[in-house]
C-alpha cells in the first residue's frame, strides 16, 4: 500500500500488468509507453500514461516490459533506492546491454526476473496451476482488458492477420484468433468468445 509503481512498456505484458496493478491502493501507478495511440488507450481505461520524457522517478517498484534496452535503462533510472526492478520481457537470443555501473551498485538496486511458467514459491503449497489460471480467467473478466486488443480474427486467416500486423502501423494491440469450432462447455454451443 502506498507504493510508487512504474510499469515501462504497455504492450500485452505490460498493459495487462498495468490493469491489474490499478486494483491496489497505490500512492502511484504510472505507465511509460512511447506510443501516444496506446497511451491514449490506456488513459481512456483509466491509467496514467506517459511518454518516457515524462516518467516520475524515486519508485519503490518498477516493471519493466519493453524488450527494448533503452526501456530497461529507464526501468533502472526510475526506480529509487533500494528499490526492485522486475524484468517481464523476454529477448530471446540477443543479450541486452544493461546498464549496471553509473549508481546501479551505490542505490542498492535488485533487478529481478519473473517467474512464468510455475506458481511462485511463496504459493506453491496452496494453489496449483488449475488454480492459477481460474484467478487469471476472473480477473481478465474486467471490459478494461479489451483495450489491449486489435480485435479478433478467425484461424484459418491467421496468414493475412500476421501481415497485417508485420504492416499496419496504426494496428495496436493483440490479435486475437477465434476457432470455429470451439465449444463453450457450459452450453456445448459454439463459443462466443475465443
Amino acid at each position: 500500500m502506498g507504493d510508487r509503481v512504474a510499469v515501462v512498456g504497455a504492450g500485452l505484458i505490460g498493459g495487462a500488468l498495468a490493469l491489474l496493478l490499478r486494483r491496489f491502493p497505490l500512492s502511484r501507478l504510472q505507465v511509460v509507453e512511447a506510443d501516444a495511440t496506446r497511451r491514449r488507450e490506456l488513459v481512456d481505461a483509466g491509467l496514467d500514461a506517459v511518454p518516457p520524457e515524462e516518467a516520475l522517478d524515486d519508485c519503490d517498484l518498477v516493471f519493466h516490459a519493453s524488450a527494448s534496452e533503452p526501456g530497461l535503462a529507464l526501468a533502472l533510472a526510475l526506480a529509487g533506492d533500494d528499490a526492485d526492478v522486475v524484468e517481464l520481457s523476454w529477448f530471446g537470443s540477443p543479450a541486452p546491454q544493461v546498464p549496471l555501473g553509473e549508481d546501479f551498485h551505490s542505490r542498492r538496486l535488485r533487478l529481478v526476473a519473473s517467474q512464468v511458467s510455475r506458481v511462485g514459491d511463496a504459493r506453491r503449497h496452496r494453489r496449483d496451476p488449475a488454480a492459477r489460471l481460474a484467478t487469471a480467467l476472473d480477473l481478465l473478466s474486467d471490459p478494461a482488458f479489451e483495450t489491449l486488443l486489435a480485435g479478433v480474427r478467425p484461424f484459418p486467416a491467421m496468414p493475412a492477420a500476421l501481415e497485417e500486423l508485420e504492416h499496419d502501423d496504426d494496428l495496436s494491440g493483440c490479435v486475437v484468433l477465434s476457432y470455429p469450432d470451439a465449444q463453450d462447455p457450459e452450453t456445448d454451443a459454439p463459443a462466443r468468445h475465443p
